[in-house]
């Protein structure tokens, strides 16, 4: 998603249609109306809504019941101890190769907590569906273990000692942006048929998420660049530009990505106090410009471990046309317009307000940890403030 600054949607139009999402009826009531006028914050004329399920359960009870459904979905939600997010099956990606790549990262088994649909009109015939099935059992995933990629490094973070003389260190020095992490290590690889964009986050010293202002939730965002495509905003772009980068955002489910998820290192929190989503909204980002971000809509809810706070997000996507390209990364600061509506944070609702000034400033309101001239994808890069995109990434490196 573009800098919020330069954002050109039209806000009362948006906020509508988020207001129609919080006030959805329950099972059997009327469905929400005029959803052609979410046209203008999707490229697909649809905003993907999440079905909630009485209960969690596995992800093979998910799919089962999914089967049952007259009302396709897109995917399923899942939630547990320090980890949230989505995954979007496909003849690309199955849920086989999901549930693998889940156990490797976080070393535990998916909990799903709601079905993914693809409009909030598809949501509220599913959600009428749902209350009619016989429901599976509930269950509880165990904790996440060392035993997963992503943990481990969390868990080797908490137990060194940082050196005064490191980057992280260093980083912790600067005031500029202060709520935002100091240390980023960004990580493009290659994973078959699936490009894997991996960011790992980390506040030191005088910096935390808990210097964010109230009300601001938080994005991190790897956008990838390609300069020969025609056009000049999304979703008005040559035909299969999103296919036309390294990570591509389309596959043969439309739902742009196979999986994402954001693991904060000792959370045992709920969603509803950490709220992170997908960023699906790229309405009116440059054609030559693919964001790849994850956001935070509570922030400063965010658990530390010794007084550090570690974030580590992982997308999995379809590969593009493109064997590598330019790359840039930044934390951005972005208003909560979802509270207004009583909705959970979401792309639909997040950031939105143009008349919001961020009460830090605006030279405070984001910060870089990967600069397009040096940034590249695939590649591995590590950035210490005030210097992005130093050379290497010695942790997410490690992951390939």
């Amino acid at each position: 998603m573009k800098l919020r600054a330069q954002r050109q949607l039209t806000t009362s139009a948006i906020l509508a249609v988020v207001a129609t999402l919080a006030v959805a009826p329950a099972a059997g009531g009327v469905e929400p109306e005029n959803i052609a006028a979410t046209t203008a914050a999707t490229q697909s004329d649809a905003i993907p809504t999440t079905v909630p399920l009485p209960h969690p359960v596995t992800i093979e009870d998910a799919v089962s019941l999914n089967e049952t459904l007259g009302t396709a979905t897109l995917g399923y939600r899942f939630e547990q101890a320090g980890i949230e997010g989505e995954v979007f099956p496909s003849k690309e990606y199955t849920v086989d190769q999901f549930v693998a790549d889940f156990a490797e990262d976080f070393g535990t088994v998916p909990q799903i907590v709601g079905l993914v649909a693809e409009s909030p009109r598809a949501a509220s015939r599913a959600r009428a569906e749902v209350s009619r099935v016989e429901q599976a059992d509930p269950f509880t995933a165990p904790l996440p273990s060392t035993d997963g990629k992503l943990v481990a490094r969390a868990q080797a973070s908490g137990d060194n000692a940082t050196p005064s003389t490191s980057p992280l260190a260093r980083a912790a020095t600067a005031t500029k942006s202060a709520w935002a992490p100091g240390y980023t290590e960004v990580a493009g690889l290659v994973d078959g048929n699936q490009a894997i964009i991996a960011t790992y986050n980390t506040w030191n010293g005088d910096r935390s998420p808990k210097m964010m202002p109230e009300g601001w939730g938080m994005e991190i965002d790897v956008a990838q660049y390609n300069n020969s495509i025609p056009g000049v905003a999304r979703p008005t772009c040559e035909n299969g530009y999103l296919n036309r980068f390294w990570a591509a955002r389309t596959n043969s489910q439309n739902t742009g990505i196979s999986s994402w998820a954001i693991f904060n290192a000792t959370s045992e929190l709920p969603h509803n106090l950490i709220g992170a989503y997908w960023d699906w909204n790229d309405a009116s980002d440059p054609c030559t410009r693919q964001s790849m971000g994850i956001g935070i809509g509570f922030p400063k809810n965010l658990s530390s471990q010794g007084g550090q706070f570690t974030v580590q997000t992982v997308i999995r996507a379809p590969r593009g046309t493109l064997s590598s390209n330019p790359a840039s990364g930044y934390h951005q600061a972005v208003y909560n317009d979802c509270a207004t509506t009583f909705s959970t944070p979401s792309s639909w609702c997040m950031g939105l307000s143009t008349n919001k000034s961020f009460p830090l400033g605006s030279t405070n309101q984001s910060l870089l940890f990967m600069n397009q001239t040096k940034g590249v994808l695939p590649g591995c890069r590590a950035a210490a403030y005030p210097d992005p995109s130093q050379e290497g990434a010695p942790w997410l490196c490690a992951l390939s």
